[in-house]
């Protein structure tokens, strides 16, 4: 047997059709172009009591862009700031030597050639006599006492005597409502003549 030889149908032939005139296409005017509207968001503020929020404070996160139809929103909770730190012994240190200044200043401002005892004078003897005053917590004096004398008790009992009467000045910040020590140094010293 042979191989059977492939089937072709023929098509009938295609014809060319006549074309007919192309349609026009109706035209009507262009309509202008208009620029879109810009919409700028309408934020309602709705007037809350807040508590100042410290600029340390976390932002929270939100959207970018504000909503319409948000929800209220609602206060974050801010943790209160740490107490400040007492003063570093450096200030309390520079407070204390100011006030000290301010006693001697008012210890000076009293003293006369009376309060030079006597006897010192007639010897000739000189001498600084540190005085500690011991300040209870309710800003007056608790005791008063001779840290480093001068080398001659008339002159540290006399320094003793005149601070006893002397009016403290304002009692520095750092130091109030609690018991501390300043010195004073007290300086007898003769003039030449």
């Amino acid at each position: 047997m042979a191989p059977a030889a492939p089937h072709v149908e023929a098509l009938p032939e295609a014809r060319p059709q006549p074309r007919s005139a192309p349609q026009p296409i109706p035209r009507s005017e262009p309509e202008p172009v208009r620029p879109l509207p810009k919409s700028e968001p309408k934020l309602a503020l709705q007037e809350e009591s807040r508590a100042p929020v410290p600029e340390t404070a976390p932002v929270p996160a939100g959207p970018s862009r504000p909503r319409l139809s948000a929800p209220p929103t609602q206060a974050v909770a801010v943790p209160p700031l740490p107490a400040a730190p007492r003063s570093s012994r450096v200030d309390e240190d520079a407070a204390l030597r100011r006030f000290a200044q301010e006693i001697s200043r008012i210890i000076g401002e009293s003293v006369s050639e009376r309060d030079y005892p006597r006897l010192a004078r007639q010897r000739g003897w000189q001498g600084t006599a540190e005085v500690r005053l011991i300040i209870g917590s309710n800003g007056k004096i608790k005791n008063i006492v001779i840290g480093r004398g001068s080398g001659h008790d008339v002159l540290d009992e006399r320094a003793l005597e005149m601070v006893k009467h002397v009016r403290l000045p304002k009692i520095p910040s750092p130091f109030r409502e609690r018991e501390f020590t300043v010195t004073i140094p007290i300086t007898f010293a003769l003039r030449k003549t």
